[in-house]
């Protein structure tokens, strides 16, 4: 997205592109929903566990329902999950106004590694 915000391609060629992206990451958020789920058990039947009909039922789900899948994720993805660590502040820090100590999270995901190291590649230049 930073690419085609910073690029010279013309605003209908930006917004087109946009859509693109805004889809594409659409698209990825309900696979990745469906690909979560192994059973859905309906009010009448049998469970369906195909993941065929699973990816079709998540496509036309309504919000309430994707509402209840998204809490339950995020519940599931906090079991384990590593606390907040309080860090002390170095005196350069405490000149710039930073508090004595103050909380920090740790996460191990790649991605916020990269993006991390590569916002900070940035600076330095």
């Amino acid at each position: 997205m930073k690419t085609v915000t910073d690029s010279d391609l013309s605003e209908g060629d930006k917004i087109e592109k946009f859509s693109k992206i805004f889809a594409g990451l659409s698209d990825l958020t309900v696979n990745t929903m469906a690909n979560m789920i192994v059973e859905v058990r309906p009010d009448e039947g049998d469970p369906v566990v195909n993941p065929v009909h699973i990816k079709e039922f998540v496509y036309n789900m309504d919000t309430k329902i994707a509402d209840e899948i998204r809490n339950h994720i995020e519940s599931n993805n906090k079991i384990g999950g590593i606390p907040p660590i309080t860090v002390a502040s170095t005196e350069e820090q405490l000149k710039a106004g930073a508090p004595k100590t103050y909380t920090a999270n740790v996460s191990f995901d790649n991605s916020n590694f990269f993006v991390s190291r590569s916002s900070r590649s940035q600076n330095l230049r």
